[in-house]
């Protein structure tokens, strides 16, 4: 008897998602709305969005992704200029300047919401419909989460103290 594995980060779950859309984590290209973390993990401000996001847009004209996810509300905010609430839009896309864009709850979200967790897997299977029906099975798809990794952090982007 095998026994299950209970992701316990967001990154453990964020690769469990994309391993159930069949894609390579190799091929996925993840990007943040800001590239330095907040002090004491918060949520960005307006004004360190604002900073990152030339650096977000060289990114986008770099990889091209045909598909976006929006992981989590701060995402889909600073993505999108919406206001919504991330529960009222996930699982709706939205096309935008030639890009189909999917909002959802952020990893960690459901990691500590876990009766979220059907409706975050209902809309990583209309990531996969969207996929087959475009035939990018094996093209980029890119997730975006608020975290910056050690990696994404960049010197032109503004930090709060």
């Amino acid at each position: 008897m095998s026994e299950i594995h209970v992701p316990v980060s967001f990154g453990e779950l964020l690769d469990k998602m994309i391993r159930a859309i069949d894609l390579d984590r190799q091929r996925v290209y993840i990007a943040n709305v800001v590239k330095c973390r907040p002090p004491e993990n918060r949520v960005p401000t307006e004004d360190e969005a604002r900073a990152c996001r030339p650096l977000l847009a060289r990114q986008f004209n770099l990889v091209k992704p045909k598909v976006i996810v929006l992981l989590g509300a701060t995402a889909f905010k600073y993505f999108t200029g919406s206001t919504e609430g991330i529960s009222k839009v996930r699982g709706q896309w939205i096309e935008k300047n030639g890009y189909l864009i999917l909002p959802t709850f952020h990893p960690a979200f459901i990691l500590r919401n876990n009766r979220e967790r059907i409706r975050l897997w209902e809309d990583i299977g209309l990531v996969r419909g969207k996929l087959e029906e475009l035939g990018q099975r094996t093209q980029e798809l890119e997730l975006r989460a608020t975290e910056a990794s050690a990696a994404g952090r960049f010197s032109g982007c503004v930090q709060s103290r």
